[in-house]
């Protein structure tokens, strides 16, 4: 039984040679390349699979308010507290803009945008049934003007 000859240059690696029958070389480069494409396909589908699973996986936010270019946007997460678990609000403050085709936030407002801001904020608290807690510094303003 004879083994084929192998032979391999590192400077171009698609250059594998397994015999010295060039019709024999070239069916071999084929079934290489085409394992090569079918490795870069499955990475590619592989990583865009991941990509979709994790979008949808990801958490979507309980409410969105807008007035003008502010926006508001509600999440709730599961926390465990001393007292057992508990769903916590997070809210995101923003201005979406569109600059040219494509859309953009920032946290940067004029006059008019923050008022909308404020708007936008008024409408959260009012939906979500946020309570707003009595701060130390407004406890004592009360006990100041009592006296």
């Amino acid at each position: 039984m004879t083994h084929p000859d192998f032979s391999y240059n590192s400077a171009n690696p698609d250059s594998i040679k397994f015999s010295t029958d060039k019709k024999e070389n070239i069916i071999i480069n084929k079934n290489l390349n085409i394992m090569r494409a079918f490795t870069r396909f499955t990475g590619i589908s592989l990583a865009i699979l991941c990509f979709v699973l994790t979008s949808y996986s990801q958490d979507k936010p309980k409410a969105t308010y807008i007035v003008g270019k502010s926006k508001v946007t509600v999440w709730e997460t599961e926390k465990q507290g001393e007292f057992g678990k508990f769903i916590a609000k997070d809210f995101k403050i923003e201005k979406v803009y569109k600059k040219g085709k494509e859309w953009k936030t920032t946290n940067s407002f004029n006059l008019t945008e923050l008022l909308q801001l404020r708007a936008a904020i008024d409408k959260a608290i009012n939906k979500e049934g946020v309570i707003v807690k009595e701060t130390d510094n407004e406890v004592n303003k009360k006990t100041d003007q009592k006296e």
